[in-house]
């Protein structure tokens, strides 16, 4: 594999030559080459678009330098006539792919050194720094991965502008690069609209159903002095992995509702976000996105979050609908509805539009909650038939609390007899 110094030299060389100065297609094609050659000279391999091959990941300051150039070839292509292609795009989208697995670097094992083992065995990962120091180590590491991230996620975007350029009204186009090392390919689903068509009518890209947005489109400035297009590009996009990971709290799901069963409730091990089902989906004019919110009707869409078991007596597995606020740098359900599940996704909708998955967990029912509740219920209904029959249901019967209940009762039943 290149070095990482070779590798950098090689991306600062080509984006320093100034190929891209005079936009061409046969400029994009070629700084398209010799990226992708690049990156697959780093991994060790000639080919980076292979499903079956295990490619070690691109190192991290490559990665940073490799995803300013794509934007760049991605920006130039878009100051062309004619845009972008689509196989120039499904290249870069395999190159930003190939980024996006520079990632994965655990930053806990950036921040230990290998140690052989004296007497022959095997290698040891042992820490050689304090634990405030390790800390602040994988801290930065994490800003390091989520500044990457940012790049990658605007690099998409602007690959986006460039396909939908030259693209027909109306018509809808997808790209899409190759899976490797068992992550699915970054793609792009788009299609190009006149602002009065967003206004008055509903519209569609991939799974996505967008409403007339009305005044929410129509107070937006479209245009500027640089930029008289008043088309809207729709850009769906389904992410090879979780790309807010490193953001705030972009791993975990807040999922604050519970079943609508009164007995039950989150437990500890609660809850992750589908790193495998996050998709986006925005609206881009001008190479900008369009802030749209508070839609007086929702925004639906499918995430593709199966089921992962199946629901007992003591486990209720939950699957929620939820988006990413880049203000609070944390995934939420706000604006968000779970329409319908199915066994191998989430139907979903929203009254906005952001970045979206489903975050999953399991309601472990909490019985000791149930019993004081039946006690305490001020309709009684317990004394009514259902009631009774719901007593002799589960097994809350043996746990502490309700033996507790059993106690106080006979100690009463006693004191009142006697």
């Amino acid at each position: 594999a290149a070095s990482t110094d070779l590798a950098l030299s090689l991306v600062d060389s080509v984006a320093g030559s100034g190929i891209l100065d005079d936009p061409s297609p046969e400029a994009i094609s070629s700084s398209t080459s010799a990226l992708d050659t690049i990156l697959a000279s780093s991994q060790g391999s000639s080919d980076t678009g292979t499903d079956n091959t295990e490619l070690p990941a691109v190192d991290l300051d490559v990665a940073d330098k490799a995803a300013d150039f794509v934007s760049s070839i991605a920006s130039a292509a878009g100051d062309m006539e004619d845009g972008l292609d689509t196989d120039l795009a499904s290249t870069m989208m395999g190159s930003v792919g190939t980024l996006f697995g520079s990632l994965s670097v655990d930053p806990a094992a950036s921040t230990a050194t290998p140690t052989p083992d004296p007497a022959g065995g095997p290698t040891t990962l042992a820490p050689q720094m304090s634990a405030a120091e390790k800390a602040a180590a994988e801290k930065a590491m994490k800003e390091k991965q989520e500044k990457l991230s940012g790049k990658l996620r605007s690099a998409t975007s602007s690959i986006g502008d460039a396909l939908l350029k030259a693209q027909p009204v109306g018509e809808e186009v997808a790209v899409s690069g190759p899976s490797t090392n068992g992550r699915r390919g970054l793609s792009i689903r788009g299609k190009k609209q006149t602002s009065e068509a967003m206004m008055s009518s509903s519209n569609t890209v991939g799974d996505f159903a967008v409403p007339p947005l009305g005044a929410n489109l129509g107070g937006r400035r479209l245009q500027t002095a640089a930029c008289t297009d008043t088309s809207v590009g729709m850009q769906y996009v389904v992410w090879p992995s979780n790309p807010f990971a490193y953001a705030g709290n972009g791993s975990k799901g807040n999922l604050t509702k519970t079943n609508a069963a009164s007995d039950a409730d989150w437990n500890s091990d609660c809850c992750e976000v589908d790193a495998n089902a996050v998709v986006s989906m925005t609206l881009r004019s001008c190479g900008q996105d369009l802030e749209v919110h508070d839609l007086p009707e929702n925004i639906t869409f499918t995430v593709y979050t199966p089921r992962t078991s199946n629901d007992t007596e003591e486990f209720v597995e939950e699957r929620l609908c939820q988006y990413f606020d880049e203000t609070a740098q944390a995934w939420t359900s706000e604006g968000c509805w779970t329409v319908e599940l199915f066994d191998d996704r989430v139907s979903c909708a929203c009254n906005h539009l952001s970045s979206f998955s489903a975050a999953f967990g399991k309601l472990t029912k909490v019985l000791e909650q149930a019993v004081v509740g039946a006690f305490e219920c001020p309709n009684a209904k317990i004394l009514t038939p259902e009631g009774l029959r719901n007593l002799g249901k589960g097994t809350w019967w043996r746990e502490r609390a309700a033996i507790l209940v059993w106690v106080l009762m006979a100690i009463l039943t006693v004191v009142f007899f006697v």
